[in-house]
């Protein structure tokens, strides 16, 4: 079974696949969730050229996960991950939750659930999310979720032709363990194909 599968409690964390290219250009083309994709906008997906999608799925430097929901296979966020120093263990985060979930238990699901498979199966040992300056609404999701303000990087980003500030947040993988211990040792729990039994 593919290791990046993990169950949750009312969620199923997969991998970003050719299947999910529906979802994904709606959520792509969808300008309420353009600063997510910031880093890819201009990037001509299509359904029309599927192998386009299957080759930034196979190539990108970034990884892409979905939560999906069990009983309905419904996908509720987006998730990547990609390394930026290898050697200290520091991996860039982002986070996309479709609005019809925003504000809902399985948006912080979603979050913890991949934040095991960085910590537990892929030994990161710091988090480091980009966030633009002026997004309270992220800024504050990131502080419940234990993120920490580190650094405000100056014209760092683009979006909408105009480049912007972020602010660099981090969370800790001691802090992500002592915060999130009891739901750690539920998923690993309901996950013996990955992990050894708690």
């Amino acid at each position: 079974m593919d290791p990046f599968i993990l169950h949750g409690l009312n969620l199923d964390l997969v991998p970003l696949q050719p299947c999910h290219i529906d979802t994904f250009l709606t959520w792509y083309y969808d300008f309420r969730y353009r600063a997510f994709f910031r880093d890819n906008s201009g990037y001509p997906f299509s359904k029309q050229k599927p192998e386009e999608f299957e080759n930034f799925i196979r190539n990108s430097p970034t990884h892409y996960v979905v939560s999906i929901l069990k009983e309905t296979r419904e996908p509720v966020a987006l998730l990547s991950h990609g390394v930026l120093r290898a050697r200290s263990g520091v991996f860039r985060w982002g986070y996309m939750v479709d609005g019809s979930h925003a504000g809902k238990r399985h948006a912080l699901e979603s979050a913890v659930l991949h934040a095991i498979v960085l910590f537990e199966l892929l030994h990161c040992q710091k988090l480091v999310a980009e966030i633009i300056k002026g997004d309270v609404r992220v800024a504050k999701l990131a502080r419940i979720a234990g993120f920490q303000k580190e650094a405000l990087l100056k014209n760092e980003t683009q979006v909408d032709g105009k480049l912007i500030d972020e602010y660099r947040y981090a969370l800790f993988r001691n802090v992500f363990h002592k915060k999130y211990k009891k739901e750690i040792a539920q998923i690993k729990k309901a996950n013996p194909h990955i992990f050894a039994p708690v």
